[in-house]
């Protein structure tokens, strides 16, 4: 039960190399470094897509910035039209017409902002639940690689 010299220079095969034993049919496990390197990529492509996830938050923020702004000259419009309203007849007819208009505009505006931001919360909730479960399958993936390159006594006292 002894070891030769010809499996232990298997065992240290280069990567890319086949060292498929003619008796068992095993493969060797690629080298660490290529499994360093497949996870620096990982990691590198998750890198990324956060700083994507990251642009697209700011942007969402900016944009909701803007209709709080739009919603806040509206509110002053309305309050500058409240205040002619108040001075003359004919006039008040036609600006109390405006003004339930602009407030409609308004409310409907509120309404579009609110579903727009529920829709792309709906789609970035997605996005990050699609990103974590990427990770952990990688994570399980790198984990069933390090569990077959154990020798074989540790893996007995797991």
């Amino acid at each position: 039960m002894g070891t030769s010299n010809s499996r232990a220079t298997d065992d240290i095969a280069e990567p890319g190399v086949s060292s498929e034993s003619a008796q068992s049919g095993v493969r060797a496990a690629p080298a660490f470094g290529a499994r360093l390197e497949a996870a620096l990529a990982a990691t590198a492509r998750t890198e990324t897509t956060l700083a994507d996830l990251f642009r697209t938050a700011k942007f969402l923020s900016a944009s909701i910035a803007s209709v709080r702004e739009a919603n806040a000259i509206l509110a002053r419009e309305l309050e500058s039209l409240a205040q002619l309203v108040a001075g003359s007849g004919d006039e008040r007819t036609s600006l109390a017409g405006r003004i339930q208009r602009l407030e409609r505009v308004l409310d409907d505006a509120a309404e579009d902002a609110v579903r727009e931001r529920h829709r792309l919360l709906s789609e970035h909730d997605k996005f990050i639940a699609m990103l974590v479960a990427d990770h952990e399958r990688e994570l399980e993936t790198l984990r069933k690689r390090l569990a077959d390159l154990a020798p074989p006594t540790l893996r007995g006292a797991r």
